[in-house]
C-alpha cells in the first residue's frame, strides 16, 4: 500500500479519505474565500458581485434562520394537508415539478452507460428517505434498526416542525 493509509488517516468529520476528497474540501475552502472576497468587497448595488454577497450573506444569517423557524414551510405544508384525492396529489406533483422539486420522481440528463458518445435521458424514484427499495423490505436484524432509528429520526422532524406527539397518526387520503 506504501504507507498512505498511514500517511494520510481519516479525519473524524469524514467517512472516507482519498485525493479526491482532499481535492473536494480545497475547493470548498477556495470557494469559502472567493465568497469571503466578495462580502468583504462592499461592491456596487446590482453586480454580480453584490449579489453573491448579498446571498450568501442572507444564507449565513443563522439568527434569521432561526427567528423564522418553520414560517417558511407553512404554505408547503398546509398545501399537502390538503391532499385529499390521487387528483390534488397529481396536481401538487406536477406544481412541485414544474418548480424543479422531484416530487415522486425526476428526470435528467445521464452518460449513456453502453455507449459512452451520448448524452440520454433518466427517470428516477423520488421521495424516499432511505437511499434504496431493500432498505425498507429486508428483514435482517440490521435492516429493521436501521429502519427503527430512521422511524426515531422522522418522527424527531415532525416535532421539531411543532407537531405534538399526539397528532403522529398518519392521516391518509381515502384514494
Amino acid at each position: 500500500m506504501g504507507g498512505w493509509m498511514k500517511s494520510n488517516p481519516i479525519p473524524a468529520e469524514y467517512p472516507s479519505w482519498g485525493t479526491f476528497t482532499q481535492l473536494a474540501d480545497k475547493n470548498q475552502q477556495n470557494l469559502r474565500l472567493i465568497l469571503d472576497d466578495a462580502v468583504n468587497a462592499k461592491a456596487a448595488a446590482g453586480s454580480n458581485e453584490r449579489k453573491i454577497s448579498d446571498f450568501y450573506a442572507s444564507c449565513m444569517d443563522t439568527a434569521a434562520t432561526d427567528a423564522a423557524g418553520t414560517k417558511p414551510l407553512e404554505p408547503e405544508l398546509a398545501r399537502i394537508a390538503e391532499i385529499k384525492s390521487v387528483a390534488d396529489l397529481q396536481a401538487e406533483a406536477e406544481r412541485l415539478q414544474s418548480r424543479s422539486v422531484g416530487a415522486l420522481f425526476r428526470f435528467g440528463s445521464n452518460q449513456d452507460a453502453k455507449d459512452s458518445t451520448r448524452v440520454i435521458g433518466g427517470a428516477f424514484q423520488g421521495g424516499l428517505g432511505l437511499p434504496e427499495r431493500e432498505y425498507y423490505l429486508k428483514a435482517d436484524d440490521k435492516s429493521k434498526q436501521l429502519r427503527e432509528t430512521y422511524t426515531k429520526h422522522v418522527a424527531k422532524m415532525f416535532e421539531l416542525l411543532g407537531d405534538p406527539r399526539t397528532s403522529r397518526q398518519p392521516k391518509r387520503p381515502q384514494f
